[in-house]
């Protein structure tokens, strides 16, 4: 456990000294942005440029890294500057959006569904990535030596989520939901963590008693630290893994010639190396007839809804026949 900790301290402390002489590097109207949560890109913001937004799910500076590679191969294939902007929230994202100060993001399930009910945005492409995986699931799980051994016994205890995020809010909320825990006096408590990264640091040293989160970065953090370690109590539906969304009123050539670009890198060597180096084996076609299962636990759960955080009303269903999807393994 001791070894556990000092991982994570000395992981967390690398990350911000390096955040700090990073910032420190960027221009004076850069560093004003990044700390606003906004930025990205050196120098003065092109008004032609396309700006695509993520949120950070990992380290911020290895999340960063991969799609500044994405972001340079684009700006190339459709000749147009592309500025690539952290939010540090996925509601930022929607706002953003909204106010037309973004044009496309890399977005999680939820979002997308929320994005395309509010804001009416296009779902476009997501990515395959080396072993063939296109969807994650939620996961539920706790420490390997936990005596807890279902998610019934969960009750009155602590669960440490993502907001905003299928697999670290809207699925747990389900599957309490499902299990009748929600309806009872002890039931359990969310704790909100900033990514799904965090939910697994919070488990394994003991601050909570259970975490959701995605099953990629669990399964990530597995390969790196053992698989003896974290214990899974339940495992959601496969949904579509971070995909593109632009938005709804952006000139349909430009649509165009970034849904092209992307579906098309694999077949040239420079699009190969970016992706290579971006951690995909190509992009396909996404569409949000692919997000059933979320429309579905966001019916079942009916007025449990205000209990994921998510201000406004729950997505209304779309009327699709879901195709089928590369599941992970």
């Amino acid at each position: 456990m001791k070894s556990v900790r000092l991982v994570f301290v000395i992981a967390a402390l690398g990350t911000a000294i390096g955040l700090i002489f990073w910032i420190a590097g960027q221009p004076q109207g850069d560093r004003t942005r990044l700390l606003n949560g906004q930025n990205s890109g050196a120098g003065e913001v092109d008004p032609a440029a396309l700006k695509l937004a993520l949120v950070p799910e990992r380290d911020i500076f290895e999340q960063r890294q991969r799609y500044q590679v994405l972001a340079e191969y684009l700006s190339s294939a459709i000749d147009q500057p592309i500025r690539l902007m952290t939010l540090n929230t996925y509601d930022r994202v929607l706002s953003e959006m909204a106010q037309g100060h973004i044009d496309a993001a890399f977005v999680g399930s939820m979002v997308a569904v929320l994005a395309h009910d509010r804001l009416r945005v296009q779902v476009l492409v997501n990515p395959r990535l080396p072993n063939d995986v296109t969807t994650y699931r939620g996961v539920v799980f706790v420490k390997a030596d936990s005596p807890i051994q279902s998610v019934q016994q969960l009750r009155g205890l602590q669960i440490a989520g993502v907001p905003a995020t299928t697999a670290g809010d809207l699925y747990p909320i389900y599957l309490m939901h499902e299990k009748g825990l929600l309806q009872v006096a002890d039931a359990p408590k969310m704790r909100w963590v900033g990514t799904h990264d965090d939910v697994i640091y919070e488990v394994i040293e003991g601050n909570v008693d259970a975490g959701a989160c995605k099953n990629l970065r669990l399964n990530a953090w597995e390969a790196e630290h053992g698989k003896d370690k974290i214990r899974r109590l339940a495992t959601g539906d496969p949904v579509p893994n971070n995909a593109l969304i632009v938005r709804g009123d952006l000139p349909a050539a430009r649509v165009q010639a970034l849904r092209s670009a992307l579906i098309e890198m694999h077949e040239t060597e420079p699009g190969r190396i970016a992706l290579a180096k971006f951690g995909a084996k190509q992009f396909e076609p996404c569409g949000i007839e692919q997000y059933q299962p979320i429309y579905r636990m966001t019916q079942a759960i009916g007025p449990a809804w205000k209990q994921l955080g998510i201000d406004g009303a729950p997505p209304k269903p779309v009327d699709v026949t879901t195709p089928t999807t590369g599941d992970e393994p």
